[in-house]
């Protein structure tokens, strides 16, 4: 059997993703506890990502964490869409004036570390993560174990 196209595949996985993946998705432990952690030690949070737009900011608006975070943002947040993560940090700095060496990237793909490593923003790898790089030996200022680790680590990159 040849399949002619996946959009009607496509179609029906983001239909789904878009309401029971998202009604599936529990948070991290500690996560609001952690994010406002996070805020009070300075930083603006920022979510880069490369899934769509609209499920990231459904999910975030029932995790009940939207109000914490100064954007949102993914390559099909753009007309035209930004070709990849790095693109999409790249419009982060810039028009929010984030100050790369002074901030964290934290994330659990290659495609986070390379995003990361491609604008100079120190990389802490979420070993906790749905992208499972904990598994991988990449190069991190900092390794979570858990979200709850990141406040920590924060303060002592800072230092």
């Amino acid at each position: 059997m040849q399949i002619k196209s996946i959009e009607p595949i496509a179609v029906t996985f983001r239909e789904r993703y878009d309401t029971t993946g998202i009604a599936s998705t529990p948070p991290f432990p500690g996560m609001t506890e952690t994010l406002e952690a996070v805020r009070v030690l300075g930083y603006e949070l920022f979510i880069v990502t490369n899934k769509r737009i609209h499920p990231t900011r459904l999910l975030v608006d029932r995790l009940g964490v939207g109000p914490l975070f100064r954007g949102l943002f993914s390559p099909d947040a753009f007309e035209p869409a930004k070709p990849n993560k790095p693109a999409v940090v790249a419009h982060v700095l810039e028009a929010f004036g984030v100050d790369a060496k002074a901030s964290a990237f934290v994330g659990d793909t290659m495609d986070d570390v390379n995003a990361a490593a491609a604008h100079g923003i120190p990389f802490v790898a979420a070993d906790y993560g749905y992208g499972h790089l904990g598994e991988v030996e990449v190069p991190a200022a900092a390794r979570l174990a858990a979200l709850t680790e990141l406040p920590p680590a924060l303060r002592r990159l800072a230092s």
